[in-house]
């Protein structure tokens, strides 16, 4: 089936799903393999099917829909997702060395269960073109809110497989109007969250609490995703940042204009989009911070040779960034910042001192974005952007502060 050029029917993969775990349920150990196997071939049939369903991202999401599937009578719950993130005794590789069984984990393990669940959670095949700040259906938008859920169940959530970092990563990028809302707290629900998804057809979004979205970010930005044509590494986290950055610009060019009268005065509602913008750059600033802090052989700030995090052209390299308009995509551009600094900076911050909640350790990222919002609209060194500029200061350390607060919860 993984070779074949064909779609496969709903149905047939969901039923054949089912009949591979009641297999192994019935019979642990079954899908073991023993030796070297077999080239090309892999001996977790289950994994080998999910991967198989990531091409059909409408199956992947019947699949992993904690709502069931059908109506009435017809209804059909599972539990597939709980089973297969949290249940599962995953196969591993065993070998007979004279008297001696050596057992070691399958290195590609998961991969399969990653592919499906970037293809159910965005309705796209894994690592496809097509991203756009945009919401998602219900089913969808169920898929990562209870991915999110599960993953941080017990405050676990950068405890992340390697193998389901990268295409979660992508998942989460495809909800970055989601993600924005929540970790800025427009989102209604924010920040204790919702234990359902705002269901509104194609305009779903997902409702969770801002510490487990949190911990889930921070448990996928530290995969690698790739190299820049010079050869610098990539992280997830790149991707997760950037389309941050670009929607954060998106965001601020919808605030109001107001006469050139008025702008010695605080207007429209620039407080509020400023405040939002610093919340969210906090989290992620905070975030990058904890990858630095957490590296155990690493002294503060050494990391920057390794986590290179800005590139010119970096947009490039991820399907799961959108295209925006030109005013959008000149702020972006002179927005361009070595957020390493930003990072170090307050990776420094915190390990100096217990309390970082009154520094502004990071923040230079945010003004320079805030800066090219002002130089776009012809505000920038008004009372009234300034102003706007000490809204967005003031919550970038709140919104810092508060995903310590959640990462710390999980050390």
């Amino acid at each position: 089936m993984r070779h074949g050029d064909v779609r496969y029917d709903d149905q047939f993969l969901y039923q054949l799903g089912d009949d591979l775990i009641a297999a192994e349920k019935k019979q642990p150990g079954i899908y073991t393999e023993w030796g070297a196997g077999h080239d090309g071939i892999r001996a977790d049939a289950l994994d080998g099917l999910l991967g198989v369903m990531s091409k059909n991202p409408d199956a992947a999401t019947a699949f992993f829909d904690p709502a069931g599937n059908g109506s009435g009578s017809d209804h059909v719950a599972n539990d597939h997702l709980k089973y297969l993130l949290h249940e599962r005794d995953w196969p591993q590789h065993s070998t007979v060395a004279g008297p001696t069984v050596i057992t070691m984990d399958d290195p590609l393990n998961r991969t399969g269960l990653g592919a499906a669940l970037e293809a159910a959670a965005t309705g796209r095949e894994p690592n496809s073109a097509g991203a756009s700040f945009d919401r998602h259906t219900e089913a969808q938008a169920r898929v990562m809110q209870e991915t999110i859920t599960q993953l941080d169940k017990d405050g676990k959530g950068d405890a992340i497989p390697q193998n389901l970092k990268v295409p979660l990563g992508r998942a989460l990028a495809d909800y970055t109007t989601d993600t924005h809302a929540i970790l800025s707290g427009t989102e209604p629900n924010s920040p204790q969250g919702a234990s359902r998804i705002n269901a509104d057809g194609d305009e779903s979004n997902i409702t969770n609490s801002k510490h487990s979205l949190l911990r889930v970010m921070r448990g996928v930005s530290d995969a690698p995703y790739g190299q820049t044509p010079d050869g610098e590494p990539v992280l997830v986290y790149d991707m997760l940042y950037e389309n941050q950055k670009l929607y954060s610009a998106e965001y601020l060019d919808t605030a109001r204009e107001a006469p050139a009268e008025q702008r010695s005065n605080v207007v429209g509602d620039w407080d509020n989009k400023a405040r939002h913008v610093g919340e969210v750059y906090g989290s992620m600033t905070a975030i990058g911070s904890d990858m630095i802090l957490d590296d155990r052989d690493t002294k503060v700030g050494n990391l920057n040779d390794a986590m290179r995090y800005t590139y010119h052209g970096v947009g490039g390299l991820f399907t799961q960034i959108p295209v925006v308009g030109d005013p959008v995509q000149r702020m972006v551009d002179a927005a361009t910042y070595e957020y390493s600094k930003d990072v170090t900076a307050a990776a420094e911050d915190a390990a100096r001192s217990e309390d970082s909640s009154t520094t502004s350790a990071g923040i230079g990222g945010t003004n320079v974005l805030l800066d090219a919002w002002g130089g776009e609209h012809g505000i920038q060194g008004s009372e009234a952007h300034e102003h706007a500029k000490g809204e967005a200061k003031q919550s970038f350390i709140t919104g810092r502060e508060d995903a310590y607060s959640a990462l710390r919860t999980r050390k």
